[in-house]
């Protein structure tokens, strides 16, 4: 060491130590940042470029994305809109309908009183019946012929309210008694002025409100037949 410091004109020489340990420190330094360079491969001339490009698309789809963001926010709003028009409607409906049916019960039964009313937890609808001489009851505790006989005066009073071009009964009038079966078909009559009814029964007396008949027979085993009977006009 002292050799090293008198050719350097080193007074100390530990100090020629310690300039060694701070060369080697700083060549392994350089070379750390040479192979840090290297990874970083060469060096992009288009960069600036590709970066406005980029910049450029990602304000476009910023826009785009406002444009989603506002397009949701109005779909949403129609649909609250139309979800109020739907409720307004229908709740001004089943009100017309209600107060039709108590008064097809009514006609229907020879007397009596029925109501409706909104079940808030299922959104269906709850049927009250009092048939003449009877105390007031839900439908399901109801002969089958008064259950019938419930369901036809809605759907007629239905049809007071909102008529349709076309209604299929199938057998409707099965568990009706004759008298029943005699008002059924009566008010088949009546509102077959804007309805057209085709009505599938096996009640004689139902099929005497008709106009045309159509029926399908075994003249022989196996073997169908359809017919068609025109009934004079009422």
């Amino acid at each position: 060491r002292d050799y090293i410091a008198t050719e350097f004109g080193l007074d100390d020489p530990d100090d020629v130590y310690h300039q060694r340990i701070s060369r080697s420190a700083g060549a392994q330094k350089m070379e750390e940042i040479e192979t840090a360079l290297r990874a970083l491969g060469g060096v992009n001339l288009k960069a600036e470029e590709e970066h406005s490009e980029i910049s450029d698309r990602i304000d476009i789809i910023n826009l785009e994305k406002e444009d989603i963001l506002q397009a949701i926010d109005e779909i949403n709003l129609a649909k609250e809109l139309v979800e109020k028009e739907i409720q307004s409607r229908f709740m001004e409906t089943f009100k017309l309908v209600s107060e039709s049916f108590s008064e097809v019960f009514s006609d229907l039964f020879g007397g009596g009183t029925a109501s409706l009313s909104l079940v808030e937890d299922t959104l269906g609808v709850e049927v009250a019946a009092e048939p003449p001489g009877r105390r007031q009851k839900h439908l399901n505790l109801l002969s089958g012929g008064e259950r019938s006989l419930c369901g036809i005066a809605l759907i007629f009073a239905i049809l007071s309210v909102k008529p349709s071009p076309l209604i299929v009964l199938d057998e409707v009038d099965t568990a009706l008694d004759e008298a029943n079966v005699l008002r059924f078909g009566q008010f088949l009559r009546r509102y077959s002025r804007d309805t057209q009814f085709l009505v599938i029964t096996h009640q004689k007396v139902t099929m005497e409100h008709a106009d045309l008949l159509y029926g399908v027979t075994m003249p022989e085993p196996g073997v169908s037949r359809i017919f068609g009977m025109r009934l004079e006009n009422r």
